[in-house]
């Protein structure tokens, strides 16, 4: 094979005992030293050869390659079938014991990371068939599982609410949590950037929650929550306009109207007008009072717009 012609080439340059190039050793140490001319002698044409910019040696993946591929908290294998399991309203969390198992298993198969796929289908598919039909809602996914689904599937049916499993699901969900949250920190730079958007905590923890919640790519709903702020900008521009009186909703507001928002389903200009609903006349009062000309909306006047706004009035008349 090609490895033979490399290995007979690299006998032939060796000089002596210094050489430094061994051509005992695994085929893929053989396949590293491999040149054009050594695919042509395989019996590939040499303008076909010449077409191909970049010669690639891959090595086999062992089972800590397979494992590091099952903990990537963005490993698309993981990610699949817990979408799988959310579609009906049941959310798993995966242990790394169990993690590891499963690229065990893949490596036995030899298909790579291939095999990973059919190895999480083969454990977790009963699961996804039975626990449809039970009010389950939650489960982990243990070395335990991995041993024996079978076995492993009957006790949680028997006990979902066993608190030792569910206190190790809340351990593993604080730090999908924690680790999500750490990676939106080292964007803040970024977004703030490109968008001029601060991600504050709040705006975090939002993303996070509904990330999680809807098992959707956290750049989407990123993406949503920004859309959410630009249009809070727009409503402001759009009440300067027509009242001739500038609004400013702090950084806390924004983040309960653009939960409240995502979370209700309702448009942003719908939230902020309910908020500002009786604030016409009460704002024109405290212009002709004050000479004010800009309003800022805090996080109290989204809680309880008609007491804050009853506050501004009366400070108005005092001062």
């Amino acid at each position: 094979g090609l490895e033979d012609i490399v290995k007979k080439k690299l006998n032939e340059q060796r000089i002596g005992f210094d050489a430094g190039i061994k051509t005992e050793g695994k085929k893929t140490e053989f396949l590293k030293h491999v040149t054009a001319q050594d695919f042509v002698n395989y019996g590939f044409e040499s303008e076909f050869i010449g077409r191909l910019p970049v010669i690639a040696v891959y090595e086999k993946l062992g089972v800590d390659d397979l494992y590091q591929i099952l903990k990537n908290p963005n490993s698309s294998v993981i990610i699949s079938k817990i979408k799988d399991f959310k579609a009906y309203g049941i959310d798993v969390q995966f242990e790394d014991d169990a993690l590891y198992m499963l690229a065990e298993k893949a490596s036995k198969e030899g298909t790579g990371a291939r095999g990973l796929v059919s190895s999480v289908e083969k454990v977790l598919l009963k699961f996804e068939k039975k626990l449809p039909s039970t009010d389950i809602r939650r489960f982990v996914a243990t070395k335990q599982t991995v041993e024996n689904p079978e076995r492993e599937l009957d006790k949680l049916i028997r006990d979902p609410n066993d608190e030792k499993m569910l206190a190790r699901y809340e351990k593993l969900l604080l730090r999908e949590k924690s680790y999500k949250k750490k990676s939106l920190k080292k964007r803040e730079k970024e977004v703030l950037s490109k968008y001029g958007v601060n991600l504050t905590n709040n705006r975090i923890d939002l993303i996070v929650d509904r990330t999680i919640d809807k098992r959707m790519d956290i750049n989407s709903i990123l993406e949503e929550i920004l859309l959410t702020i630009r249009k809070l900008k727009e409503f402001e521009e759009e009440f300067l306009n027509k009242y001739s009186f500038k609004i400013t909703f702090s950084d806390e507001a924004s983040d309960k109207i653009a939960k409240n928002s995502i979370e209700s389903s309702r448009e942003v200009f719908d939230v902020c007008t309910e908020i500002l609903k009786n604030y016409e006349h009460g704002i024109k009062l405290i212009k002709e009072k004050t000479g004010a000309n800009e309003f800022f909306i805090t996080e109290e006047a989204v809680n309880d717009p008609e007491g804050y706004l009853n506050r501004l009035i009366r400070d108005s008349y005092i001062n």
